[in-house]
């Protein structure tokens, strides 16, 4: 099992987010680290003024501040940038990263950014569809070394030329959603890894309808790392779960029950319980929100603790 970060952009300084990334890559076990794809943060607890940096300039100074970890955006709304334009900044970034990036994608869907800044979301039809093109003209840059030329109903590449290519000769792209019928579907035919979120009886349903889409389209299932994002809470103090699995039941709106049994929340013997369960099901990577101000001595207990046990 591998773990990487997401290191919330919101709430904080840049000269914060460096330190803590600086932190991570030196002195910790994490794999990788993560920005979220938001123009304004999503947790309602926070004001929608809060500060909050753009994901993908600020990934460029993750990948040029780090040496070890790698690092992606979980996930980039489709609905913000051309495919072809992100795959442009994501090999500029692979080149600065020296060949550490994931590609993540998703539909999008935070409907009060798209309306502050004026950007179409469209109804959930047109952005899987839309998703799903993208999907398709991701892989065909990403398996290319030579121009592209792409034709679909909402994308078109007349022999675009995305030199200089990626470092990595295969950069994962990460597909981000647990919808069913469309984006799971998607990931089936296009992904490297898919991106799930939720309890164990979610992920659990979710990777048996991939396994059906990959029947449907011929693609070996095992072929697709399975990777979940998820909170991440040790303590052996009752209270401090207690406090975490009162914000969760806010933020997710699951039951109390389901978070301390199905989420890795809670005393190490049940979070590592719970992971146990996850890395049965097939999940061989968590990816967990941090939120500022970032405690990095947290975060070394996890490493030294959780992350080295499971290594």
């Amino acid at each position: 099992m591998r773990f990487g970060i997401q290191t919330v952009q919101a709430g904080t300084s840049y000269e914060d987010l460096l330190a803590f990334w600086r932190f991570l890559d030196r002195e910790t076990l994490f794999e990788s680290i993560w920005l979220m794809d938001h123009l304004v943060q999503p947790v309602e607890e926070l004001s929608p003024h809060t500060a909050c940096f753009e994901s993908w300039s600020l990934l460029a100074a993750a990948a040029q501040a780090t040496e070890r970890l790698r690092l992606g955006v979980l996930v980039s709304a489709n609905t913000f940038r051309h495919p072809a334009l992100l795959a442009k900044m994501a090999a500029t970034i692979d080149h600065v990263s020296c060949g550490r990036l994931y590609v993540g994608i998703g539909a999008g869907w935070h409907e009060a950014e798209h309306r502050a800044f004026g950007i179409h979301l469209g109804s959930m039809r047109e952005r899987q569809d839309r998703l799903e093109e993208a999907a398709a003209l991701w892989r065909a840059v990403l398996d290319s070394r030579g121009p592209v030329s792409f034709h679909g109903a909402h994308y078109q590449l007349e022999d675009a030329s995305f030199a200089p290519s990626f470092v990595q000769d295969r950069p994962p792209l990460v597909i981000g959603g647990i919808g069913e019928r469309r984006t799971l579907r998607t990931a089936a035919r296009f992904a490297d890894a898919a991106n799930l979120m939720g309890p164990v009886s979610r992920v659990r349903r979710c990777l048996d309808v991939l396994r059906r889409h990959c029947d449907a389209v011929d693609r070996d299932y095992d072929t697709i790392e399975k990777t979940l994002h998820v909170p991440l809470f040790v303590d052996d103090d009752p209270a401090a779960v207690d406090a975490v699995v009162e914000f969760l039941t806010r933020d997710t709106l699951l039951p109390a029950e389901v978070i301390r049994t199905e989420l890795p929340v809670g005393s190490p013997d049940a979070v590592s319980k719970c992971i146990e369960e996850l890395a049965e099901l097939g999940i061989t990577a968590l990816w967990f929100p941090a939120l500022a101000p970032f405690a990095p001595d947290r975060f070394a207990r996890l490493s030294e603790t959780l992350v080295r046990a499971f290594a």
